[in-house]
């Protein structure tokens, strides 16, 4: 429904006007005008001093252990092994009813390892200092 509307929100809104709350700022505030140094920010987060200036210059960037803490903190480890496990093991080559096994599970596309990594402060903040409006604002969706 909100893909069918994404180009024209206001019909959206008019159809559905319980989905939107009334105000989302409250009365008599506004938005923060937020304003950061990309470059800073982003070399800060990649620990290196030239890793702004080669993503301008290539478009991507390899940050070294950036997301070191999945494989390096023991329980966090464990909870990322356990979850794949547990997909390799509803994925098997071969069923007990001697079904054809279903492949790749839809319902384990967006996993809690996935979901883990989305959510880390510093990597929304690469991205947010990565983009080009420097737009802060975010919300993660799975594709």
């Amino acid at each position: 429904m909100v893909l069918h509307y994404r180009v024209q929100s206001r019909k959206l809104q008019v159809k559905f006007p319980e989905w939107f709350p009334t105000k989302v700022v409250p009365k008599g505030e506004a938005y923060i005008d937020f304003r950061f140094d990309a470059k800073e920010i982003f070399n800060r987060f990649a620990r290196s001093d030239d890793a702004w200036d080669e993503l301008q210059r290539d478009g991507t960037i390899n940050v070294d252990g950036f997301f070191d803490y999945l494989v390096n903190d023991p329980q966090v480890f464990r909870l990322v092994e356990e979850e794949f496990n547990l997909y390799k093991h509803h994925r098997r080559n071969s069923t007990e009813d001697g079904d054809e096994p279903r492949g790749w599970m839809r319902h384990m596309f967006y996993s809690l390892t996935q979901q883990l990594v989305r959510q880390d402060p510093a990597y929304w903040t690469m991205v947010a200092a990565a983009r080009p409006d420097q737009n802060w604002r975010l919300a993660s969706y799975p594709y």
